[in-house]
């Protein structure tokens, strides 16, 4: 889960660089990697609405009347019970953008990883690979429109 103001400019398509990578991600802002039951998972996603959400991988939401009526993650309805592992921003952890506000965590483990290092080691290992980054739509994200 990451926040938009986070995220300050577009890859543009053709070779990355490294420079890109810090106009993308200008902060120092490290990972965290968090547990939390499905109900306080449920409960941070609910607050989201079709103009006003998160970043987000795994996760599915379909909205009508702005308000999300259907989540999934990893293709499932959120099991109320189930502990979900969540890699975020320190910022976000602490409150940041309010988008974890009053979320109870089974555990955080902060880390000394800065996102935007993460980043350029995913694209070097990709590179080394001789693989592109792929930049399709996953579809993660549906507003009906009500009739």
């Amino acid at each position: 889960m990451l926040n938009f103001g986070g995220i300050r400019a577009q890859i543009p398509k053709g070779d990355i660089r490294i420079a890109n990578l810090y106009e993308v991600s200008p902060f120092e802002n490290s990972l965290v990697f968090i547990q939390l039951k499905g109900s306080e998972l449920k409960k941070a996603l609910q607050r989201f609405t079709d103009k006003a959400n998160a970043p987000m991988a795994g996760v599915e939401m379909t909205y009508r009347n702005s308000r999300p009526v259907k989540i999934l993650v990893q293709h499932a309805p959120i099991d109320d019970n189930r502990i979900y592992k969540l890699v975020t921003l320190d910022f976000i952890a602490k409150g940041g953008d309010n988008l974890l506000k009053d979320i109870q965590f089974e555990s955080a483990e902060y880390t000394s990883m800065v996102f935007r290092d993460f980043l350029i080691e995913e694209i070097i290992t990709i590179n080394n690979e001789n693989r592109l980054v792929d930049g399709n739509l996953e579809g993660r994200v549906t507003i009906e429109r009500q009739p």
